[in-house]
């Protein structure tokens, strides 16, 4: 069977910035009525992204933090404040820990993390830790399964897992995953392919074939540079030439789905408006919908110039942002079953930009997630309910081994402290992928510390009693796997 792919989206006018200013409660308005059944899931992933990554971003938004308070951890080796809620999902009802092992970890219980900064890392004096990598961290959450680093829907002998777009799509929901990374990225990928996360065209390859996604968005735009600016002809490493051809309405690829193709950033935005979904600013509400923002990589982090401060090399004012991509997402998927959806949204480069000891792009990241949860809690009460739809806001692992200046030369645990505005005070404790012979290497790599879940909506309860584990600072947490499990039971059951 051939298809052929729909020409354009015929979009209105752009509309006005959809972000959601301060911190929005996160209950329904009076009056609003709620439907019976629980049925949408909203999974927001920070790649990397742990308690000190929050702050950080808290810090630079409001000059607040949540985590530096010596009276909650003393652990820490100085006060860095009192704990204060600045991000909606920190209002959240269920706010638990999460361990992020795959199949070769110690148990988090077992590693004395609190012990010193380097025994949650590689460097763990102890013994070398086994941390997990995106693909493997992805594969958990998405299957219930552990497995090998960089195996993306396979078990540890690589066979096919069932992956929580098979599920969903099985149970009539539609589905999507979006990200800020490139379509492909490893977290996004987990949730939807069956391959190793080495083998790039065959993870292309999946996605742009994929019979059950209803939505797949992120960066990888053959067009563009990193930087928003046109290059002088397409490069088709990542989406080949035919598929490109065919998704602007040339000749039909066999096996390729009907996607409307989206790149404009109004296009983005008038799909995300509110009473998108109901037509009233597009024209013709796409089925499936393949979104490439104007960048070749990641929306921002690719970018060039400074990495220190955050946002002090203006973005292009021609790429759709993250949350301009999930309300737009949320939208197409809304009206394309009674059963509800599935949605992965990533905010990939939280970890990309830890990796390379970039602390400006990794503020820049974290706001995009506190911007993409406050749309994406906006749009519960405007389109939705608690009662029908979950948001969880977590990480797959965190990266760098984030805290307070000092904390590497000290081996103690610094607070990040720091002033609405500014770069917060705070550094990289973890140099276990130094090479003196490369200086150009990547120095930091993942750690198994805790990450933060944070739930809203009817599974919130399920995910709070499956923590039972139990750290001295962080309190109760549970298994990466253990999310995978709650909400595919959810998903069987209705």
């Amino acid at each position: 069977m051939r298809w052929f792919v729909r020409p354009s989206l015929l979009i209105a006018p752009v509309v006005g910035a959809l972000t959601v200013a301060g911190v929005p409660a996160v209950a329904d308005p009076p009056g609003k009525p709620s439907r019976e059944e629980s049925k949408n899931v909203i999974l927001i992933i920070g790649d990397g992204m742990g308690y000190n990554s929050v702050d950080v971003g808290s810090l630079y938004e409001h000059g607040r933090s949540m985590y530096q308070s010596q009276e909650d951890n003393p652990h820490l080796a100085s006060d860095g404040g009192r704990s204060r809620a600045t991000q909606v999902y920190q209002r959240f009802p269920t706010q638990v820990g999460v361990e992020t092992g795959y199949v070769f970890s110690q148990p988090y219980a077992a590693i004395d993390a609190w012990a010193s900064p380097r025994h949650a890392t590689r460097d763990n004096p102890v013994e070398r830790l086994n941390v997990t990598d995106s693909a493997a961290a992805a594969t958990a959450m998405s299957t219930g399964v552990r497995t090998r680093g960089g195996y993306l829907g396979w078990d540890r002998d690589e066979q096919p897992l069932h992956d929580m777009v098979d599920l969903a799509s099985e149970h009539g929901m539609a589905t999507g995953v979006v990200t800020d990374a490139r379509f492909w990225a490893d977290t996004a990928a987990g949730f939807a392919v069956h391959t190793e996360d080495d083998d790039e065209h065959g993870v292309i390859e999946q996605l742009l074939f994929h019979e059950d996604l209803d939505v797949v968005m992120g960066g990888g735009h053959p067009a563009h540079n990193n930087d928003g600016t046109a290059k002088e002809s397409p490069y088709h490493r990542y989406v080949p030439e035919d598929v490109w051809a065919a998704l602007n309405g040339g000749p039909a690829v066999e096996g390729l789905p009907e996607w409307t193709l989206v790149t404009d950033r109004g296009d983005f935005r008038a799909l995300g408006s509110q009473g998108a979904a109901r037509g009233n600013r597009v024209k013709e509400m796409p089925t499936k919908v393949i979104g490439l923002p104007q960048s070749d990589g990641a929306l921002f982090h690719d970018r060039p110039g400074d990495t220190e401060i955050p946002f002090a090399e203006p973005m292009a004012p021609n790429i759709a942002r993250l949350d301009e991509m999930a309300l737009a997402a949320l939208n197409v998927l809304d009206q394309q079953s009674d059963q509800g959806f599935f949605t992965m949204i990533e905010a990939a480069t939280i970890d990309g930009a830890a990796h390379n000891d970039q602390l400006g792009r990794q503020i820049e990241d974290q706001v995009a997630l506190n911007d993409t949860v406050e749309a994406a809690v906006k749009w519960v009460r405007q389109n939705s309910s608690w009662e029908e739809t979950t948001i969880i806001v977590t990480a797959d692992h965190e990266t760098g081994n984030l805290w307070g200046s000092g904390t590497w030369e000290t081996n103690e645990f610094q607070p990040i402290t720091g002033a609405k505005g500014e770069v917060p005070a705070a550094e990289y404790a973890d140099y276990t992928d130094v090479d003196p012979d490369d200086p150009e290497q990547a120095p930091h790599y993942h750690t198994h510390q805790l990450v933060p879940l944070y739930a809203q909506g009817p599974l919130a309860d399920d995910l709070a009693a499956v923590a039972t584990g139990y750290d001295e600072v962080h309190g109760d947490y549970l298994r990466n796997i253990d999310i995978a499990t709650v909400i595919r039971s959810a998903i069987a059951t209705d």
